[in-house]
């Protein structure tokens, strides 16, 4: 050894500060290692590579945090409310009443739970619901089926952004909505008019993108809003009997 080489200079220290503090090891290895310059970039090429490991380990334990956080709130948020997917509703047996009000009905928004709906026979469940803004809807499906595999679907709206609009008035939207949207063949009746509510219904075979398609519905105006309460079937047209059965029980469906 140089006896005249500095303690920074010698081979061990140099080895050291590599390990224990990189941008110093690689200066003083540049600067004062007697190694060729070929040691020097593989030494180099090492370091940076494990630098490169040790960042993307960082990156990798952050987001795994972050993603168990974002798990750990939603458990929470589950643990405090339903589920959509398995918010059930089912009449009970021999009765043919649907009442919102029920605890039971695992409804997500208070101004629906004085909603009270009729049903038939069969067996219905609440497929989904949803509230964007003032609005809300529900919308129930045979037991087995889904929102997106119904062949017959129940729904109800709650509109309160259309708060003192009149039925007729939404009637209309909805008629010219079907008829910008669709390019079948469509039939639209509007009957049962009353003040405050009326009933309508329209028919759709050969669009596009739509099954064949009928629905009847019963629209009703209250204080902070409107009512929409359908009944389809992806069949055009349904039965006489049917469609007098679903208009029965729209029409016997309570709201306040």
């Amino acid at each position: 050894m140089d006896n005249n080489e500095k303690w920074y200079q010698e081979t061990w220290a140099i080895i050291l500060f590599l390990l224990i503090f990189w941008p110093v090891g690689l200066y003083l290895m540049w600067r004062h290692a007697r190694w060729s310059k070929t040691a020097k970039v593989v030494v180099t090429i090492i370091l940076v590579f494990c630098i490169l490991l040790w960042v993307l380990a960082i990156l990798v334990a952050v987001s795994l945090y972050v993603l168990d956080a974002a798990s750990g709130n939603d458990r929470v948020g589950e643990a405090e409310r339903p589920r959509v997917e398995e918010t059930g509703l089912s009449p009970s047996e021999g009765k043919d009443e649907q009442d919102s009000s029920d605890p039971n009905s695992n409804l997500l928004f208070d101004r629906m739970k004085d909603v009270k709906l009729y049903f038939d026979d069969r067996s219905w469940t609440l497929g989904f619901q949803n509230k964007n803004g003032n609005n809300i809807i529900m919308e129930y499906v045979l037991e087995g089926e889904s929102v997106y595999t119904r062949s017959e679907m129940v729904t109800v709206n709650f509109l309160g952004d259309m708060a003192g609009a009149t039925p007729q008035q939404f009637a209309a939207m909805m008629e010219q909505s079907l008829r910008e949207e669709t390019d079948g063949d469509l039939e639209w009746n509007v009957f049962n008019e009353q003040n405050n509510e009326l009933m309508y219904e329209f028919i759709l075979k050969n669009d596009s993108w739509e099954a064949d398609q009928h629905e009847v519905a019963r629209v009703i105006a209250v204080e902070d809003g409107i009512f929409v309460l359908h009944y389809m079937i992806e069949e055009a047209p349904m039965s006489p009997e049917h469609r007098q059965k679903w208009i029965d029980l729209l029409l016997k469906a309570e709201v306040k």
